[in-house]
């Protein structure tokens, strides 16, 4: 990695969501750095390399520090696709039941740190939606820790 990794990623991230905007793809892959690639995310004033830091002893708060950080850039980016691939709605979208197996499967795969749910608009005096969201957001609760 580089100190232009984060404006290099946002680019990819664009190119990769206009790629299915534009039907050109329908699976990418995002990667950043090879398993053992010795990355140093400088950006972050990290000059130690994310795959020894990751093999530091867990009571190493300054190491741990360095890592939530790194962790937290990395969501950010995820975020920002997740943003973007919501701002290019589907058409007709996703059904319940498919959207849960897709999310217990990320669940039961990742380290799952967070989750954001957006662009709910909900409708006055018809709380549907609202209701939808809270179960969704019980639902990936329960995929979490249980």
């Amino acid at each position: 990695m580089n100190d232009n990794t984060p404006q290099i990623s946002r680019m990819q991230i664009d190119l990769l969501v206009n790629s299915f905007v534009n039907d050109m793809a329908r699976v990418a892959t995002l990667q950043y750095t090879k398993s053992v690639g010795q990355a140093r995310m400088k950006w972050l004033d990290i000059t130690d390399n994310h795959h020894g830091l990751s093999h530091e002893p867990d009571k190493d708060e300054v190491t741990q520090a360095k890592l939530v950080k790194i962790n937290k850039w990395f969501c950010g980016e995820i975020s920002y696709l997740v943003e973007k691939l919501a701002g290019t709605p589907e058409p007709g979208g996703l059904l319940w039941w498919p959207t849960l197996e897709i999310l217990k499967a990320v669940f039961k795969a990742k380290n799952v740190l967070g989750a954001d749910i957006t662009e709910l608009a909900p409708i006055k005096g018809q709380p549907a939606s609202d209701y939808t969201i809270a179960k969704l957001v019980y639902k990936m609760i329960g995929y979490k820790f249980f």
